[in-house]
């Protein structure tokens, strides 16, 4: 169903939030190839997740089209099932650590806020799209398409977010995720 197209952008868009963090100095903590391995691990797994639930929903929103409160709900679901998966991979990106590099903690508090607002951000459109009216389709249609720009707008502002930080730790962590093939391909 193409009005559903940003919300699929926006979950991709997601997984892509982990771009952009760097590192310096060694302080005590996580080795930075360990640190890179762990989170770009999480973000792969969180990245598949999240292709999946989308391609799910978008599947089953082509055969309930006409029926707007079943669409309603797949919707609520997905947008459910990606906070949770959000909030799982904050919780493994805390697991992970602190990385070892000048300003780590500022890294590692970063990464993890970024990810508390991604998973809010999802709690809310949630909200939001619990509350649409599903009596009229065209409203319904043009509701879940503002939506959906909202949520890819926010994903997309968190990864720009992110991106504008990678001074935030150096060259250490850069290098190790350069290195890393899993970090290599989160995101594409």
């Amino acid at each position: 169903m193409r009005r559903t197209s940003p919300v699929l952008a926006a979950l991709a868009t997601s997984g892509l939030v982990l771009a952009g963090c760097g590192g310096s100095s060694t302080s005590s903590g996580t080795a930075p190839s360990s640190y890179v391995h762990q989170v770009c691990s999480a973000a792969a797994n969180y990245e598949s997740q999240l292709k999946t639930v989308a391609a799910n929903f978008e599947k089953s929103a082509q055969s309930s089209a006409s029926d707007l409160p079943a669409l309603k709900r797949q919707f609520v679901a997905l947008l459910s099932t990606a906070e949770n998966d959000t909030n799982n991979l904050k919780a493994k990106v805390s697991a992970a650590g602190t990385p070892a590099v000048s300003n780590g903690g500022q890294v590692r508090s970063s990464l993890l806020g970024t990810f508390t607002t991604l998973a809010q951000d999802f709690a809310n459109a949630k909200k939001q799209a619990s509350g649409l009216s599903t009596s009229n389709a065209a409203s319904f249609g043009s509701s879940l398409e503002t939506l959906g720009s909202q949520i890819q707008g926010e994903a997309s502002g968190l990864g720009s977010h992110l991106s504008s930080k990678e001074g935030l730790g150096g060259s250490q962590l850069n290098t190790a995720a350069q290195k890393d093939p899993t970090c290599r391909a989160v995101g594409g």
